[in-house]
């Protein structure tokens, strides 16, 4: 059992949205999920039913929901006594977490080269117009959502429903990590204004050519690219 030292950082000490009434275990799970990976949210902080579903305007029932759903992707721990306190990533995780999404999606874009359809790629292809746009706006948090339904539409088009599961629980965790990183100036944004748009094509491409081996590759170096250079940048004096 992980030995926590719990905070003494008080729920009102962190920024919380209000939720709207829609979607709301999906929104408070977002919500809470960004402010622990961003640190917003300190390792050994309690995280209390009544006072975030108090602070963001929703029931206690998606706050439950939502803690659970943390608890499984590992980023709260529930302690007899103390209730649920947050543990955050390890950082000597955050590798092995970028590389089975790879790995996942690997297998999910190999086997939906065979599966999508006509109308299946005419889905990506606007997606990806959709993301040009925002990435013209530098619109970080549209580029995220997009991204997130261009890479969850191919999962789904493998048919793998254990597998999406796990994907959605990892990519959580490395997608707040990885876009942490757009908002400030520096290499890896420069960079994502450049490329994402191309990066995202060739693996539409790859599909539409029924070419599951290069899917693959394309894939799986689209995802970890991200996590190198996140390093590299990390590593990087005044970073």
């Amino acid at each position: 059992m992980s030995t926590i030292v719990t905070s003494t950082t008080s729920t009102n000490a962190f920024p919380l949205p209000r939720v709207h009434h829609r979607v709301l275990r999906q929104e408070v799970l977002t919500a809470l999920r960004t402010g622990i990976v961003s640190k917003e949210i300190p390792v050994g902080t309690r995280l209390l039913e009544a006072e975030l579903s108090a602070r963001m305007g929703v029931s206690r029932a998606p706050v439950r929901e939502a803690l659970r759903q943390l608890e499984q992707e590992g980023l709260v721990e529930s302690f007899a006594h103390r209730g649920v306190v947050v543990v955050g990533v390890p950082e000597d995780e955050i590798d092995a977490l970028y590389e089975l999404r790879a790995t996942i999606e690997a297998k999910a874009i190999a086997r939906a080269c065979a599966s999508a359809t006509d109308e299946d790629l005419a889905g990506l292809r606007s997606l990806i117009e959709e993301m040009r746009d925002a990435v013209e706006r530098w619109d970080i948090d549209a580029v995220a959502e997009i991204d997130l339904r261009f890479h969850g539409a191919i999962v789904t088009l493998s048919g793998f429903s254990l597998l999406r599961t796990i994907w959605a629980s990892l990519d959580g965790l490395v997608r707040v990590r990885s876009y942490q990183a757009l908002e400030r100036p520096g290499p890896s944004a420069a960079y994502f204004r450049r490329d994402s748009i191309a990066s995202h094509e060739r693996l539409a491409d790859a599909i539409a050519a029924r070419d599951p081996e290069r899917a693959a590759h394309l894939v799986r170096e689209h995802i970890l690219e991200v996590a190198e250079r996140l390093h590299t940048e990390e590593a990087e004096p005044g970073s």
